[in-house]
């Protein structure tokens, strides 16, 4: 390299930097149904460029649970996707009221799937899996008409406060995560099994099975929501957020007559009021909030009065127990236990088990004795539990469409309005003039009226009497189904555009009549009718009856008569779980 002296100096000032070339990892366009592969180093990477917290460590597991999500499962994946777009909201803002790592809003995929009426194997409930006990310790209450553990806003606020107790006691996130899992007395036994080390993966072997599956579900499915683009999945109809609003209730309020007074659909009150089991709030509560949208602040403040009223008149038997009756809820009696009585015996009078009488009497064994006084309550009748779940999302869809079709009609009718027609009619007086401005509305009303006043005018005879023949069409009137047997004659004539109904005459008939249907005849000619089949229902005089008495059974009862056990059971539908009692009656023959 020559190096020349006489070479002048570059003065010229550099203006632009040298531009940084970002790697953005972006979204491929893959065919639509195509499953891309999974390639671990890949996966290392995206792990380690996410911003969190919490340590996102790699591992088999961590594969396994992301083949899972992303293979197996797709989707369900995808429903996880749409349902996010309305449960992350709500996560977030009580994640950033507590200070804490947003991407613990993943944890409920982990624990319930997002299914807001999840129960676990060990009575956990709720999107946050909360137990009884740590549920009533951190303010969930819970009785057969409540249980808050479903509340999305409470057991969120719930599950924010455990979670920092549990890091500021453990102090990292990973335990405390598998604190959240199996309980922190066991996640300080495996941390002194392994020797003090506050590390999850040294600790490991010593979790039980399901909380080292734990954790590396949670690394899993926080890769899967973050990059579900990237192997091909995407939210389809995504469940929009709702703002809401509450409102202070006292006594007994059905929630579904509340949808119906402010035009919401049930589902929606339901998802928002998830915590209210039998849909009602019981009549105990005093200043109990009911959650609503907040787009309908408006009515519910101005007709506070009347929608509440209306929606506390509602009949009470859907419910399992009458709100605030007693303990036990159905209507209370006492039994007296009379001699040869036992309590299966009782339960199966008053239609209850035997273990809600024992609970009831709080008796230790299912000894009776003759004279012993019982209280019975009347049984909680059986209900269907509502899979809220699978309603809610139509429902959330079916609100948002009728607010944008309202949002539609006014902007029209605006537009309409504001649209005035130019005509302008001058009339002098003097020297000064007045313009008088007509809508186009106004206009449509006057051309309406002048095509009417034509039409009169040009009216004719002709029209005058299509007129009547289609007034008296419509009066004619049809012969109503009747039930009672009635008897025609053999034959019956039709005449032409005439109907004739067929009427009840044997007793099957008589039971089929309601679903009778219209039946048109051929014209001019006469139809035999069918004649009414005499069936005379004879007792046979040779059944005889035994009537049990106290200290018969089945073996006695068929001895007497010349019969078998399977013979009698046969004659009277009895099983193996039949119950005899004093005073009914046993069909011994039947010939």
């Amino acid at each position: 390299m020559v190096f020349d002296a006489s070479a002048k100096t570059d003065t010229t000032k550099v203006t632009k930097k040298a531009e940084k070339v970002k790697v953005v990892d972006t979204v491929p366009h893959f065919p639509p149904n195509y499953v891309p592969q999974l390639h671990v180093d890949v996966i290392k990477d995206r792990l380690v460029c996410l911003n969190t917290s919490i340590k996102l460590t790699y591992s088999k597991e961590i594969m396994r649970w992301v083949k899972f999500y992303l293979i197996k499962n797709r989707v369900t994946t995808q429903k996880l996707l749409e349902k996010s777009t309305f449960y992350f909201p709500i996560f977030e803002e009580a994640l950033k009221r507590h200070n804490m790592p947003v991407e613990l809003k993943y944890l409920p995929i982990v624990e319930s799937a997002l299914r807001p009426r999840a129960v676990s194997w060990a009575a956990a409930a709720g999107l946050w899996q909360f137990i009884p006990s740590t549920g009533r310790e951190y303010g969930l209450k819970q009785d057969w008409y409540i249980d808050e553990r479903y509340d999305i806003y409470k057991a969120t606020d719930a599950a924010c406060r455990y979670l920092k107790f549990l890091y500021n006691y453990h102090g990292d996130w990973q335990l405390a995560l598998a604190a959240y899992n199996c309980g922190p007395g066991r996640v300080d036994w495996a941390v002194k099994k392994a020797g003090g080390k506050n590390n999850f993966w040294k600790i490991y072997r010593y979790l039980p099975r399901e909380t080292r599956g734990y954790v590396p579900a949670f690394i899993g499915v926080t890769y899967v929501m973050n990059y579900a683009d990237k192997h091909n999945i995407y939210a389809k109809r995504p469940v929009p957020p709702i703002p809401s609003d509450t409102i202070m209730v006292s006594n007994f309020v059905n929630i579904q007559q509340f949808a119906k007074q402010i035009d919401v659909p049930l589902g929606v009150m339901q998802i928002l009021n998830a915590h209210l089991k039998k849909n009602a709030i019981p009549n105990y509560k005093r200043n109990y909030p009911l959650r609503y949208p907040a787009y309908k602040r408006e009515m519910v403040e101005r007709f506070r009065g009347r929608i509440v009223s209306s929606s506390r008149g509602y009949s009470r038997r859907g419910l399992g127990y009458t709100a605030g009756r007693n303990q036990y809820g159905g209507s209370k009696r006492v039994h007296r236990v009379k001699r040869g009585e036992s309590l299966a015996l009782i339960a199966l009078r008053y239609g209850t088990t035997v273990a809600y009488l024992r609970v009831w009497n709080r008796l230790r064994s299912n000894m009776v004795y003759p004279n012993q006084k019982l209280v019975i309550y009347s049984k909680p009748p059986r209900r269907r539990s509502a899979k809220l779940g699978q309603n809610f999302i139509a429902a959330v869809h079916e609100m948002t469409a009728k607010e944008s079709k309202k949002k539609k009609t006014v902007v029209k009718k605006k537009t309409v309005k504001t649209t005035v027609a130019k005509t302008a009619v001058t009339r002098t007086k003097g020297s000064s003039k007045t313009l008088v401005f007509a809508t186009t509305a106004d206009i449509e009303k006057t051309a309406k009226v002048k095509q009417s006043k034509s039409v009169a005018v040009k009216t004719d005879h002709s029209t005058t009497k299509q007129i009547e023949k289609k007034v008296a069409k419509k009066t004619v009137k049809k012969e109503p189904l009747t039930a009672a047997t009635t008897f025609y004659a053999n034959k019956i004539k039709f005449k032409q555009g005439e109907y004739q109904q067929l009427v009840a005459q044997t007793p099957k008939d008589v039971r089929n009549a309601a679903r009778a249907k219209e039946r048109k005849t051929s014209i001019g000619k006469t139809l035999p009718r069918r004649k009414a089949k005499s069936k005379k229902r004879k007792m046979l005089q040779n059944i005889r009856f035994h009537r049990v008495v106290r200290g018969d059974t089945l073996w006695t009862i068929a001895r007497r008569n010349g019969l078998t056990i399977y013979q009698l059971k046969k004659l009277n539908n009895l099983n193996n779980r039949s119950v005899l009692v004093p005073g009914q009656k046993l069909k011994v023959s039947s010939r």
